[in-house]
């Protein structure tokens, strides 16, 4: 996991569901931040936006650790640039 993904993913979460870093750790889920479908396609929306990859909705599951996700971003942004090269 890129510290850096897992720190924009943070940052990210705490525009569209209002969490703050002091409640998330790289073990946090989604379920664990009470986070909905509608806060899941804003997510989505979002890293799209701001990093040029594009997420399923449904890789994002309840039980998906912030970690995870992070290393989720990090092989799209790797499959991105091999892609562009």
């Amino acid at each position: 996991m890129n510290n850096t993904s897992y720190d924009r993913l943070v940052a990210i979460l705490q525009d569209v569901h209002g969490v703050t870093p002091e409640d998330t750790t790289p073990e946090t889920t989604y379920h664990d931040l009470g986070v909905d479908s509608l806060t899941v396609v804003e997510l989505t929306l979002q890293l799209q936006r701001e990093l040029g990859i594009a997420l399923e909705d449904d890789e994002l599951t309840d039980d998906l650790t912030l970690a995870q996700t992070a290393s989720l971003i990090d092989a799209k942004l790797a499959e991105l640039a091999r892609s562009a090269s």
